[in-house]
């Protein structure tokens, strides 16, 4: 015989590929739709807990204008006197800006390590501007880490309890008390009557940790393009806070510009001081030196030629005068560089007007300035601190090369004019004895008042240079904070949990589907064994197990009817009576469902159809065709009934009838193995055209294989949802050893409710039952009028999870 079944079986390494089925993969997750609805629902519904008792943060900006100092300071007194006048490097001016030591100041300006919050139903609610009281320290930096609970008593009376040591102390407002923190007094505010009676929660913190804190929200970045400008950005629950803390940092910053630009320029006006005292006391000595050599010699003036000599010297003493306060100077610098520790002030520059000394001095100010800010924030091996060293160093070898060349310089001019003095000398010597030494005396007085009133003039433009300092930058933008708050943000964290809400059943209903072990589609069996399948039948509700009749319409029947022809399309042209083995892995698969309703499905067809109901130990046959005989096989296999007397006619159509298991045996594997069994079929063979032998699963017992000697064709039941996949496998090793002849699958009890994947056309196989076809082909169901369970609809539901 050649038909599809053998051809198919025929070919071990044939296994059929299928495409996936987009509609039934869709079709599977909306069976679950109460899981999506119940998820989203779910995952909405915490994040809206979670962002009604989530803060909201708000992000506050500013931007600084860093000025070129060279504008604010344009005239060369300036220049040599004020050590911090160069170009401020944006650059520098952020770590300045970002540093703990002016971020420390800016805490202890606002008392921002003491938060003031008052109790809510889910968290404490922190109150800024509109606090009832605020508790006022005389000595902010014994400040450390605690937690008060102050409640008001009375409009004058207050009770403090100390969390961290269980201490409760009382005191009156506007008192000065004794706290672990020292003295202290707490001041009212303005609505303070609305809180009478309440409790507020008073929180300190260290003012370090505090500055930590807010370096952290703060952030710093250079502007666009050539421009010196800083923005400044801090993120705080409170806008009016961060405003505060933008504004304070801002003023600290620029009076720690202007006082350290002043602190040069005492350090010159007191260097300029001190050498003003010392030449005032030799310039009164050398005026009185003059006055009484004037009255012992009796000499009122010197002759012409003496005052043209005496000219040509003060002209040439001043210039050496000046070369002799530039060397000072330069002598001051090498001093500093070779012994300064990273402490030291910047020394006085008066009389230097070399500009690459001046730009060296303050590169070394500000790159020292840069450092002790840094040191007060970190150790020095930070990376930070050694790459300032390393310029430190950089800048001191190029200052010493300039100090020696212009020392150079200024030692060769000093010279020359020691020359031109010692000329001036020569020639004084030529006037008369009397004039020489007058002219002597006020030579040197000259030199004295002519130091004298250098000093006064550069003490002068000292002070006008410390009047005119003002702050190195000017604010572009002043601190605004954004209407909405930067977090959380509402509609994405709604969009997300939205998604994760889709998300977590789609996981679910895949890891569901991953997991699990049991045939729920084509496909499980179709990867696993190339025995083909010959029909599907959709799982029903029924009163009666015998579902088709000649008048059945329904879709099951259907579905039968179209099993039977392709179980006809496997014998093929056979013409003899035909053997039909029905078997399956495990009970429960339906096995004597498919059996009884084939027959049935044969016998309306007007093939005299006998089924035999084999499974000796669980038989379900006769209670489906409703037989109760007590005389079955099992009487006539042990010789007590004869062939004739076992075979019932069966009241469901005249062409059906049935042989019952009769009484259970002990031994039911032994009995088929009779001649008396061999006999039994060659009988019915000649009086039957449709042999259908019910035997037991295959998975459990070897009746079937006993029993296989007898057939022509062999169908295997495999129940949908319940039999599983590993069991497809032992199918596909029946095939392979050629245990049962021409091995066939009916796929029984497909759910075509959607819980996988199957949908009304996709189970029958045909795609019949779209738009238009269904009135066409199908009856409406009529299997049976089942009462209305609340329970039944509760488990239905429950299915859907």
């Amino acid at each position: 015989m050649s038909d599809f079944s053998n051809t198919t079986s025929q070919n071990n390494d044939f296994v059929i590929k299928q495409p996936i089925n987009i509609q039934e993969v869709i079709r599977k997750y909306l069976f679950h739709w109460p899981v999506f609805i119940l998820c989203i629902f779910l995952s909405v519904g915490i994040m809206f807990i979670y962002l009604r008792y989530t803060p909201e943060v708000y992000n506050v900006k500013a931007t600084l204008l860093i000025k070129d100092a060279n504008q604010n300071n344009s005239n060369q007194a300036n220049n040599q006197l004020n050590t911090f006048v160069s170009k401020q490097e944006p650059q520098n001016e952020m770590e300045i800006l970002g540093s703990k030591m002016v971020m420390k100041q800016v805490v202890s300006d606002l008392n921002l390590n003491i938060t003031y919050k008052i109790k809510g139903w889910a968290y404490n609610t922190e109150l800024y501007n509109n606090r009832p009281f605020s508790v006022v320290f005389a000595d902010k930096s014994r400040i450390t880490n605690a937690n008060w609970e102050i409640k008001i008593i009375d409009p004058n009376t207050y009770q403090i309890l100390i969390v961290n040591s269980n201490t409760t102390l009382r005191g009156r407002f506007g008192i000065k008390e004794i706290t672990p923190f020292g003295d202290c007094y707490i001041k009212k505010n303005e609505g303070f009557p609305a809180y009478l009676g309440k409790t507020m929660y008073v929180s300190f913190i260290d003012q370090e940790d505090e500055a930590n804190a807010i370096l952290k929200r703060l952030i710093l970045s250079l502007g666009t393009g050539a421009s010196s400008t800083i923005n400044l950005s801090l993120n705080d629950e409170i806008p009016q806070r961060g405003k505060d803390i933008l504004n304070d940092l801002i003023a600290v910053y620029n009076e720690a510009s202007i006082t350290d630009k002043n602190q040069a320029i005492k350090n010159s006006i007191r260097f300029i001081n001190e050498r003003l005292a010392l030449i005032g006391k030799d310039l009164d000595s050398v005026e009185k030196d003059e006055e009484n050599y004037k009255t012992s010699h009796g000499i009122i003036e010197v002759s012409s030629k003496a005052s043209q000599y005496e000219e040509g010297v003060k002209e040439n003493d001043s210039k050496l005068n000046e070369v002799n306060l530039q060397l000072g100077s330069l002598e001051a610098i090498t001093h500093f560089v070779s012994n300064n520790k990273g402490t030291d002030s910047i020394p006085s520059m008066i009389g230097i007007n070399d500009p690459i000394i001046l730009n060296l001095v303050n590169q070394l100010g500000s790159l020292q300035a840069q450092r002790e800010q840094l040191l007060a924030t970190t150790g020095p091996a930070n990376p930070i601190v050694k790459s300032k060293d390393k310029e430190l160093r950089k800048v001191n070898t190029a200052l010493i090369n300039s100090v020696n060349n212009l020392h150079s310089s200024l030692n060769r001019t000093k010279n020359m004019l020691a020359a031109n003095s010692s000329k001036f000398s020569g020639l004084i010597r030529t006037i008369p004895q009397e004039e020489r030494g007058l002219v002597s005396i006020q030579r040197d007085k000259t030199i004295k008042e002519n130091l004298y009133i250098l000093l006064l003039q550069k003490k002068e433009e000292a002070a006008l240079s410390s009047a005119e300092t003002i702050s190195g930058s000017r604010i572009v933008e002043p601190p605004y904070s954004l209407k909405n708050p930067i977090s959380p943000q509402k509609g994405t964290l709604y969009l997300f949990s939205i998604i994760i809400g889709v998300f977590v059943p789609i996981l679910y209903v895949f890891s569901k589907d991953s997991l699990n072990n049991k045939v729920i589609n084509r496909k499980d069996i179709t990867d696993r064994t190339s025995v083909p399948i010959i029909g599907d039948i959709m799982y029903r509700d029924s009163l009666s197990p015998i579902v088709i009749n000649n008048n059945s319409r329904s879709i099951i029947a259907e579905q039968f009817r179209s099993a039977r022809t392709n179980l006809q399309a496997v014998f093929y042209n056979q013409k003899e009576s035909k053997v039909t083995l029905f078997t399956s892995s495990m009970p429960g698969e339906g096995k004597s469902f498919v059996s009884s309703n084939i027959a049935v499905s044969l016998a309306i067809t007007n093939r005299k159809t006998v089924i035999i109901e084999l499974d000796l130990r669980r038989p379900k046959v006769s209670q489906y065709m409703k037989q109760n005989s007590k005389v079955g096989l099992s009487n006539y296999l042990i010789g007590e009934a004869n062939k004739e007397d076992i075979i019932q006619p069966s009241e469901i159509d005249p062409n059906l009838f049935l042989i019952g298991a009769g009484m259970i045996p002990p031994n039911p594997a032994e009995l088929l193995e009779q001649q008396r069994m061999d006999d039994l079929i060659d009988w019915l063979k000649q009086e039957f055209a449709e042999i259908i032998i019910d035997t037991p699963p295959v998975g459990l017992v070897t009746d079937a294989l006993v029993l296989s000697r007898f057939v022509d064709v062999s169908i295997y039941v495999v129940r949908h949802g319940v039999s599983l996949k590993k069991q497809i496998n032992a199918i596909e090793e029946l095939r392979q050893n050629k245990k049962f002849p021409r091995l066939n699958i009916v796929l029984n009890g497909v759910e075509t409710d959607g819980r996988f994947g199957y949908g009304y056309e996709t189970a029958y196989g045909y795609g019949y039952g779209g738009k238009g076809y269904h009135g066409s082909y199908y009856a409406e169901e009529t299997l049976g009028n089942k009462p209305f369970s609340i329970s039944a609809v509760v488990r239905d539901f429950l299915k859907k999870f």
